[in-house]
């Protein structure tokens, strides 16, 4: 499964906020802006609303007819939005110093039923090991962490979340590229924890306090 249809799957008839909707496409051209993610979801979810940092990149989608706001992803409350059923959280996670603290301050926009689907690489990619023996960097200076299925599950089961939905993703669609289908597809298919990419869904644990967020907050602080 590719990322845009996995995120479909979860958002079709839903009011959705893609956090972090701006790809590098936008420093090209309006055409350009047309193959991103976050124009393609809007053309199949019409109640989509997106969040970015990059002021230039919201404006581009601004004037392509989406409906962007400029926010870091902590201070999405502050737009006062109102409610979401769907949170898109895309490869994002992997930016973020205290994802905890982020997933905190998400569920006070998220509708009881709602959900956060978070994508993001996958630490476990066989081709993590391939780069790391040609000595070839498999980070940026960005990336603060990378997650496999168990960290990620774990990380939103301390902010109060639980896993709905799980997804190992390849980077497209279709292809007809020799090595992807004689190689990639049938090592996938034995092993698909290697796949390139991860899609998690995940729900608010009803049972979740705020007794217990404050005490998760204190022996995180004394960690």
């Amino acid at each position: 499964m590719d990322k845009e249809t996995a995120i479909l799957s979860h958002c079709r008839g839903k009011r959705v906020i893609d956090i972090g909707c701006v790809s590098e496409l936008f420093k090209f051209s309006t055409e350009k802006m047309r193959q991103t993610l976050h124009y393609r979801l809007r053309q199949e979810i019409p109640d989509l609303v997106g969040v970015d940092l990059e002021e230039a990149g919201v404006a581009a989608l601004n004037e392509l007819g989406c409906d962007c706001h400029v926010s870091f992803a902590e201070d999405v409350g502050k737009l006062n939005l109102g409610l979401f059923d769907a949170i898109i959280l895309g490869d994002i996670i992997k930016h973020v110093p205290d994802p905890c603290m982020l997933l905190f301050s998400l569920r006070d926009i998220l509708t009881e039923k709602g959900v956060i689907i978070c994508t993001t690489p996958n630490a476990m990619n066989y081709l993590n090991s391939v780069f790391l023996i040609l000595r070839k960097r498999i980070t940026r200076h960005q990336h603060v962490a990378w997650y496999c299925r168990i960290t990620l599950e774990n990380m939103f089961r301390y902010a109060g979340f639980q896993e709905e939905n799980f997804h190992f993703l390849n980077f497209h669609k279709t292809t007809k590229k020799f090595w992807r289908v004689w190689f990639e597809k049938p090592l996938f298919a034995f092993c698909r924890e290697l796949s390139p990419h991860l899609c998690g869904v995940y729900s608010k644990k009803p049972d979740f306090s705020t007794s217990e967020k404050r005490e998760l907050q204190l022996k995180r602080l004394h960690l």
